[in-house]
Formats: C-alpha cells, structure tokens, sequence
C-alpha cells in the first residue's frame, strides 16, 4: 500500500483545483486582457505675451537705392539722425550717414514709428523718412530705412462701383477723407472722383478713406483701407470703390 504524505495531497488539491478552472474557462490559449493605461494628455504651453518684456530693434538705411557706404557720399549726407520719440530714442540721437545701421539691444516691445533724417554736413535734412515695425519681446526686429526722393500718390475713388459724380447724390454723401499713413486727414468733394497727394515716402503705404454724407444723415462714414507701393519720383495710382446704399432714385 502506498501511503500518501500531506505535502503530496496538499499539492494534488491544488492541482486538481487548477485544472477545473481552466476547464470552467474553456481552452482558449490568449493571453489574458492587459488592463488599459490611461491615455497621457498633452498639454500646449501657454503662449508668451509678445508685448510684455523687451526685444532689440535694428534699423538699417540706404540712400537712392545704395548701400550707406556709396550712398551717402554720392547724396552728399554725413549723418544720420533720429529725433527724441521717447520710446526707443529718450534724446537726439546722431550717428555717421556711413555707419549704415543702428542698434537698439533693449527696447519697450510695442508698435514702434521712428523717423530719421539724412543730414548734410550744415546738418540741414536732406531726406526724411519714418519706419513703422512692431518689436516683440525677446526677439530681433529689423527695420529698413529708404533714404532717396519721395513720390506722388493718386487716389481714384468709386460709389458701388459707379462714377461719383452721379452716385454721390443718389447715398446722399457730400464729400470723402483720406488719411496716408499717419499724415492727417484731407477732404475732397464728393464728386471730385480724385485726389493727389506730393512728397510721399516711398515703399508700402496704408491709406484709409471715409465716405461722409450730408449734414443730417445719421449712417455712420463708409470706411475703406487700401495700400500701395510708391516709388521715388513716380505717380502711383490707387483705386478704391465705397459700398453705400442708395436712400434717392
């Protein structure tokens, strides 16, 4: 007679309990379901403020399409200079025509509109010109200066698309405004149809228009905005069309 010890029934009941559970789960060979992480969430980081803080602006000129270092004795300019605006320049500031650019390493980061002369050795200007950038914090912003003779800007201007001088009285508008760049407003008649402006910067220009009716008409000014591209010594032409509804037939 065989006799068996605790230790062998202890591991036959184990195994005897092993095998009916494999049995009461069928004899599927797939491993067992894994359970499932949570998914990682990524997450954006805020976006910096790019007007809080300071940035460095750079200004770099040339004078009638020349670099400073041919241009500026060929115009006769011997220095360059930026008056006070409070912002980027506390002072005067003057500099050599031929130095070709100014760096400014630490500035407000703000809309920025610098002017700068060319000046002649009586320190009489020769050129003006006004650059407008936008310096953002913690970066390098550079700024082109075009010392050389400005040009001309023509405005045309259309009602719905129709000649002013029959559709100003039909929206009832009595006359228009332009304003270029950050020069002042000038008013023309309506039926005018056209306006020239002398002595403009060259390079891009933004300019605004307004359509202003008759004295009594509550509607709010028609607001247009065009840009365009002058260059020195040329008549550039811009065309610009309001959209008002018509209160006469």
């Amino acid at each position: 007679m065989r006799i068996c010890s605790p230790l062998v029934r202890r591991v036959s009941a184990l195994c005897l309990s092993l095998l009916t559970a494999v049995a009461s789960t069928g004899c599927s060979s797939d491993p067992a379901p894994q359970p499932v992480a949570d998914a990682a969430v990524d997450t954006m980081p805020e976006p910096e403020d790019v007007f809080i803080g300071t940035g460095s602006l750079v200004l770099t000129w040339t004078v009638n399409g020349m670099p400073a270092a041919q241009g500026c004795a060929a115009a006769g300019g011997v220095s360059v200079r930026f008056p006070a605006n409070f912002v980027q320049f506390m002072q005067d500031t003057t500099v050599p025509c031929t130095q070709g650019e100014y760096r400014i390493p630490d500035t407000a980061a703000t809309l920025a509109a610098v002017t700068a002369e060319l000046l002649d050795a009586s320190n009489n200007p020769i050129y003006t010109f006004v650059t407008e950038t936008t310096v953002r914090a913690r970066q390098t912003t550079n700024a082109a200066i075009r010392f050389e003779p400005p040009g001309r800007l023509q405005i045309r201007w259309t009602i719905n698309g129709m000649a002013p001088s029959a559709e100003c009285g039909l929206v009832n508008a009595r006359a228009t405004q332009f304003r270029v760049q950050r020069a002042s407003p000038m008013a023309r008649n309506c039926t005018a149809g056209t306006m020239t402006l002398g002595n403009v910067q060259v390079g891009p220009v933004g300019l605004t228009g307004e359509l202003v009716f008759n004295t009594g008409d509550r509607r709010p000014w028609v607001l247009v905005k065009s840009t365009a591209e002058v260059n020195s010594n040329e008549l550039t032409i811009v065309d610009v069309d309001f959209a008002a509804a018509r209160t006469m037939m």
